[in-house]
């Protein structure tokens, strides 16, 4: 994300991992961690890039951060719009995603 001033802040990463014909994957959402340690993340390599949280970017603007939803209602929202289910490798059962974290 580009800030007003110019400067960037990264809040999420999505990752790709494949070995063996095996692919893992992740998403981070910074949504309002604890930011110790923050200043010595250099996001995905990119030097000029702070990272940073939904929180500190809505207070920064000015908003009220307490009217963020909390974690477990993200991860919620979130495993509704995926699809409920994946088709492993042959011999593995589903791989599902539950809106109960």
């Amino acid at each position: 994300m580009e800030r007003s001033d110019g400067t960037r802040a990264k809040v999420g990463a999505v990752g790709v991992h494949v070995r063996r014909f095996v692919s893992l994957h992740g998403l981070a959402l910074n949504l309002r961690p604890d930011p110790w340690g923050f200043q010595w993340i250099i996001p995905c390599g990119l030097q000029a890039v702070e990272t940073t949280s939904v929180a500190r970017l809505v207070e920064e603007l000015g908003g009220d951060a307490g009217g963020l939803p909390q974690t477990a209602e993200v991860g919620a929202e979130l495993a509704g719009l995926l699809p409920g289910c994946w088709c492993p490798a042959a011999g593995q059962g589903p791989v599902c995603l539950s809106a109960t974290w």
